[in-house]
């Protein structure tokens, strides 16, 4: 048991100081890349995942690779229409590839072909 005799209270007053502009920018910065990194996850670019974002003070840099010329100019369109963003950089290049799309529906392997497969992969452990 502790005694709390001998303690005083010496002051009411807190030291509360409020946040700097700086923080609240900061945070301000990161929600806004969020809210950029959102909109291209639920836009039609393809592979947007590969899309860099920064923002300092609404100022939107995208960066990365995409397929092509037009992911490239949609992404940035995007971009532009996320409220808080006042301009998009975009420092992205195209590599001319588009992304492999799997076609699942048509495929289903038989069993036999999975039982083989997983013959072959056991037999090949050292």
């Amino acid at each position: 048991m502790v005694s709390l005799q001998g303690c005083r209270r010496t002051d009411m007053v807190s030291t509360w100081v409020p946040p700097s502009p700086v923080s609240t920018v900061y945070v301000a910065d990161g929600v806004l890349a969020s809210r950029v990194r959102a909109a291209l996850i639920l836009s039609p670019v393809q592979r947007s995942i590969d899309i860099n974002i920064d923002s300092h003070h609404g100022v939107v840099l995208l960066s990365g690779t995409v397929a092509d010329k037009t992911q490239m100019d949609l992404a940035v369109f995007v971009a532009q229409t996320v409220p808080g963003v006042n301009r998009v950089d975009s420092v992205m290049f195209f590599t001319g590839v588009e992304p492999a799309t799997a076609n699942l529906s048509s495929y289903a392997p038989s069993l036999d072909e999975l039982r083989a497969r997983r013959l072959l992969q056991s037999t090949h452990h050292f």
